[in-house]
Formats: C-alpha cells, structure tokens, sequence
C-alpha cells in the first residue's frame, strides 16, 4: 500500500498509483554532487481530501475559464510504501488535468530532503553565520577556560607555534595564541542556517 502526505496531510492511500522512485548513491567526499532521490511526475487523482489539501496549498481554483495554480510553491512530503517512509522531502504540483466535467488530477514531482538542503545552501558564503555568541574578551581566563569545554563546540586557543616562540624556552603569552573553531561547530551552524 501507497501512501501521500503533503504538508503533513494524506492526499493519496492506495495500491493504484504508479510510482517509480528513483534513488541516488553519492560519494561522501563530494557531497556537492550529490543527486537527489526524487520521483518521475506522479498523477493523483483528485479526491475530495486531494482537492481540500491542493486548494490549501497550492492556491488552487477552479473556475469557468480552467484551472488555476501556483506552481512556485513548494511543500514538504512524504511517501510511505508498506508503512515504510520511501521518500521524505517536498513537492511541486506541476499540472492539474481536466479528465471530464466530475474528474480531475494533479500532477506532482518529488524530491528529496538533501536537495532542498543543497539548494539552500548554494550561494552562501562561511561569512553569513553568526558567531556572535561566541564573542569574548581576549585575556589568559578565556583561553584557558577554553582548553576545559567540551571538545566540538564553540572555541578553543589550541597550542600552536606560529613560528615566533622559541620552543625550548616556551611562555605563554596571550598574543602567542589564536583562537580556531571546532568544524563541528561550523558544521551544526550551516545545518541550523538551512533549516
């Protein structure tokens, strides 16, 4: 059994529709080319419960003229097959289809959740994240409180030899030492801006 959520409400349950899904194997190191799962065009036929969900989210009308829609939205879906989540992402609804005066379909396509994260992401530089909750005073107590928190969040004043101390007499000094940020951090805060 198939079933349809678009915007957390059914819109298809049945054994009717044909799907065909397709699936993408990726390469972890290269996550920019990364396809997304998504689906060939899709016909749902235009329930009761379909239209109410499609005029909700789609601004769909019917009216004496024809059908009218917008087709820039974007709205999260899943796809259960068996009772197994096959698909979660979102959908477009790129057609509505007039069979006779008492039937109607909409036809949709689906993508998966790691494109609309890539598409999210595609023009955004390091330099858009904010840091400012990391802001601190540069003095000895914030850099060695640093060496104590826990490892993958916020800062820490690592002991790195810039080249301009000489090792075997080593002091600490506060302008010896810079601070860096865990990647985990960096990488926790994309993820946060994509949503």
């Amino acid at each position: 059994m198939i079933e349809i959520l678009i915007g957390g409400q059914r819109v298809y349950a049945g054994d009717g529709v044909g799907m065909n899904l397709s699936k993408s194997i990726f390469d972890l190191l290269e996550p920019d080319k990364r396809k997304s799962d998504f689906s060939k065009t899709v016909e749902i036929q235009g329930t009761s419960e379909a239209d109410k969900v499609f005029k909700a989210l789609y601004n769909v009308n019917f009216n004496i003229s024809g059908v009218a829609f917008d087709p820039s939205k974007r709205k999260e879906a899943q796809i259960y097959i068996d009772t197994l989540l096959v698909l979660n992402g979102y959908c477009q609804l790129t057609d509505i289809t007039i069979l006779n005066e008492h039937s109607h379909s909409y036809s949709v396509v689906f993508y998966g959740q790691n494109a609309d994260i890539f598409k999210s992401l595609e023009d955004k530089k390091l330099s858009d994240l904010d840091f400012s909750d990391l802001d601190h005073a540069w003095t000895r107590t914030n850099i060695e409180a640093s060496w104590t928190t826990a490892a993958g969040e916020g800062y820490v004043y690592p002991f790195v030899n810039y080249g301009y101390v000489d090792v075997g007499g080593f002091t600490l000094q506060v302008e010896d030492v810079r601070p860096w940020l865990y990647m985990k951090e960096i990488w926790d805060r994309i993820f946060d801006e994509a949503g």
